[in-house]
């Protein structure tokens, strides 16, 4: 997906003024060795005119030109297959899983501008279609609308039972995350984590390369400080430690037209910035 908001699209966000970040610009090399690597990518792929686009896959390979190469390669060829860009918010692949509630955009964003991504196991069906389409949608809204490109995952794992463990799922959306989104994930907060969540980590676990689970965060039922640390209270609902007295519904309210099959999501303007 393209990197940061359409023109006029960002709205502010508690604690920072329009556009403001504390994080480094990464669409820009931070050294010299990154500056060199950018003009390497940038001769092996002409037709890519996004600098932060091969700037994430040249750090997702810590800055090794050939394997940068071979993963960027991958998700050309993935993307032209997969055609992550075209799916839409009520897709006949996708709307059953955005509808029954187990995973969804929140309508504000973290301390950073960053939008954020919610996933509720409890409601995750695996005999329901299209929950790999409909996720890798939410990842990609959720970039078109960022600044940085980055985003942050919330997976609330409160009342999840076997029947809604579904490991293929994992392991695809995993292979998805890393490869086709390097450098895009900020942070992935688990909460509530039941009993057989240590069975289920175990098996996962090892799918999860050294880069990308080091931005995961388990919390468990002691979960308020830590997220509030990413998410203002303001901005984090009720049920997740905040102030927000808000619960998602289908449809929301951010998304446009919502029985047009090629609807978008559309973020509404928070409140007014917090001293």
């Amino acid at each position: 997906c393209m990197d940061g908001a359409e023109e006029g699209g960002m709205p502010p966000i508690l604690g920072l003024s329009h556009g403001e970040t504390s994080s480094p610009p990464l669409h820009h090399p931070q050294n010299k060795e990154e500056t060199k690597g950018l003009e390497e990518m940038r001769l092996r792929f002409p037709n890519v005119k996004d600098d932060g686009r091969l700037l994430r896959f040249l750090r997702a390979r810590n800055l090794h030109i050939g394997k940068a190469v071979e993963m960027l390669d991958a998700d050309l060829a993935w993307r032209k297959d997969f055609k992550p860009e075209e799916i839409r918010y009520n897709g006949p692949d996708v709307g059953v899983s955005l509808r029954n509630n187990s995973m969804y955009l929140l309508p504000r964003r973290d301390r950073e501008n960053r939008p954020v991504i919610i996933g509720v196991a409890r409601e995750h069906d695996p005999s329901v279609e299209g929950a790999v389409r409909a996720s890798t949608f939410l990842m990609e809204e959720a970039c078109r609308w960022s600044p940085h490109g980055q985003f942050t995952l919330l997976a609330d794992l409160e009342g999840m039972a076997w029947k809604n463990v579904d490991y293929s799922y994992a392991r695809a959306m995993v292979s998805i995350l890393q490869n086709h989104y390097p450098e895009r994930l900020f942070r992935f907060f688990i909460i509530n984590t039941p009993w057989i969540f240590k069975l289920v980590w175990g098996v996962v676990r090892p799918w999860i390369d050294r880069r990308t689970v080091t931005k995961f965060v388990i919390l468990g039922s002691e979960f308020e400080e830590g997220l509030q640390e990413i998410i203002h209270p303001e901005n984090l609902p009720v049920q997740y430690g905040g102030t927000w007295d808000w619960r998602y519904t289908y449809p929301p309210d951010y998304v446009s037209s919502p029985d047009d099959s090629q609807a978008r999501c559309v973020y509404p303007p928070v409140p007014s910035v917090l001293a």
